[in-house]
């Protein structure tokens, strides 16, 4: 699936000589231009003009490859040696069609159905309800509400609209708690949904991610490879019976109960030993919940993660459960007012103090496990994240993605933890090739990461990363964002690790917090 190319000099063709270049693309392409200039609608004769070039999108079976693909085609001619630049998008030069902020009819009962009633499973292809193991596909004609904790599911697919219940929209208990298990969970074309600003979710929802790294994988493409242990949103065609063919965009939109702040700084220094932490900014945390405190030294290793037993003094002050280990400073520095720098300039050294808890929580379901068996030493725990006990087969966390033209990921105030997949460059969170994008990740906490926290890449464009809490990396730059015109603002990253067990001498580069 080459992107672009360039077709140079053909010195060894005779003037009336022509070649026609195939190129082939598992990725369904929306044009191609040819130094920058568009294709025929047919495919060119023979005496076209050097560069001209035709696009065919409807799949055909690819005896060499085995697989069904697309396939571009450009004429050289024989007598021509200007180069010819191949571009191929994506999505139209208007930019790629914008999806709904929310499916139609949330909030809508008439026509939904319950995962708990039998009577929903009676005309689906499973004929009775869903067990562990099975394969859940949700066609486009269903809406689906989950009001139960699913057994551990193979693989869940949906094409219509799968809703966590909400006692505010559903006629479901008003204390609810609901968990979703699988292998693969994958909005193709069509919507998951736990709250949209404005009817945001309230409740605990979880979704528990399964798989190891010899899980088979589900890849769409050669470039792009859900793998297991994934919840992903992608885009699908749909063709017609008159031939027109129409892009379904997967959307998933996870809203959990808002916040104030995902983070904030002390407002004292807290010594080692101490059971409070005094804040510069109220917050409205709760009991129970988890926060990191950052290192203020030069050891990053003194960031630690600690349980709120009491939030006081109108938000802030915490009260811990148990002695912080290590000093947080929280002071100002005065830098200046000599000779040199008449102007004194006021340095903030403030530890911050992160929430990594959410009441919507995306996990690997054997986190602890794949994160302990990493990392050095952890060859004891290896045991438990992989039956044959191979430390170089733990790290393989849970993944949230979107691919393709229009899908959309709308993360607010939500958590994943021990996401990533350490070796195979796959962060918790990646926004990919999605064009044009409403795309975001705020006030959400990325914790315990196995790879970066999270990724923006390709063809993706207008993602807003704001407020968030990202909380450890192996071996990869925390927050790794190669797309044009992505929003980076407000976000706390900490905890970038690289491993140097069994490296090359060669591989000494350090990964960026930030690149």
């Amino acid at each position: 699936d080459p992107r672009a190319y360039q077709a140079h000099d053909m010195e060894a063709l005779e003037v009336g000589d022509a070649v026609f270049l195939h190129t082939h693309h598992l990725n369904e392409e929306d044009h191609f231009y040819v130094n920058g200039g568009a294709g025929s609608a047919a495919f060119p004769p023979t005496t076209a003009p050097h560069g001209a070039h035709f696009y065919q999108p409807n799949r055909t079976y690819n005896p060499v490859d085995r697989v069904d693909d697309t396939v571009h085609t450009v004429l050289l001619r024989g007598n021509a040696s200007s180069r010819l630049k191949v571009e191929a998008f994506i999505c139209p030069d208007a930019g790629c069609p914008q999806p709904p902020p929310a499916p139609i009819g949330y909030g809508n009962v008439a026509g939904v159905v319950y995962w708990s009633d039998e009577s929903t499973w009676r005309n689906h292809s499973l004929g009775r309800m869903p067990q562990a193991g099975d394969d859940v596909d949700i066609p486009e004609d269903m809406r689906l509400v989950l009001d139960l904790s699913t057994p551990v599911l193979n693989a869940v697919r949906v094409q219509g609209e799968l809703y966590f219940a909400d006692p505010a929209l559903f006629p479901v208990p008003a204390r609810v708690e609901v968990a979703l298990r699988a292998v693969y969970v994958v909005a193709d074309g069509g919507a998951i949904v736990a709250g949209i600003p404005g009817l945001e979710y309230n409740h605990t929802a979880l979704i528990e991610l399964h798989g190891q790294r010899d899980t088979p994988q589900w890849a769409l493409s050669n470039d792009a490879n859900l793998g297991a242990k994934v919840l992903a949103a992608v885009a699908r065609y749909v063709e017609s019976v008159d031939g027109a063919r129409t892009r379904l965009v997967g959307q998933i939109l996870l809203h959990g109960r808002p916040i104030l702040r995902r983070w904030t700084r002390l407002a004292a220094s807290a010594a080692a030993g101490s059971e409070t932490l005094a804040l510069a900014q109220p917050v409205d945390w709760s009991r129970g919940q988890e926060v990191v405190v950052t290192s203020a030294s030069w050891n990053p290793h003194e960031a630690e993660v600690a349980v709120i037993r009491r939030v006081l003094s109108g938000g802030l002050e915490l009260e811990l459960e148990a002695p912080l280990k290590h000093d947080h400073k929280g002071v100002r520095r005065v830098l200046g007012g000599g000779v040199d720098t008449p102007e004194p300039r006021e340095l903030v050294t403030h530890a911050e103090v992160g929430l990594l808890s959410a009441e919507i929580l995306v996990r690997a379901a054997d986190g602890e496990a794949q994160h302990a068996g990493w990392r050095p030493g952890g060859e004891s725990a290896a045991a438990g994240c992989h039956a044959g006990g191979e430390a170089r087969m733990c790290g393989f966390g849970a993944r949230v993605a979107a691919y393709g033209a229009g899908s959309t990921l709308h993360l607010r105030d939500v958590a994943v933890w021990h996401g990533g997949q350490a070796g195979l460059e796959r962060p918790a969170v990646l926004l990919q090739d999605v064009g044009a994008t409403s795309s975001y990740i705020e006030r959400c906490a990325l914790a315990f990461n196995l790879d970066s926290a999270v990724g923006v890449a390709g063809d993706t464009r207008g993602a807003r990363l704001a407020g968030n809490v990202a909380f450890e990396s192996v071996d990869r730059s925390t927050v790794l964002v190669t797309a044009q015109e992505t929003e980076v603002v407000e976000n706390l990253a900490l905890g970038t690790v690289k491993l140097a067990a069994g490296k090359s001498g060669f591989d000494n580069q350090l990964p960026a917090t930030f690149e």
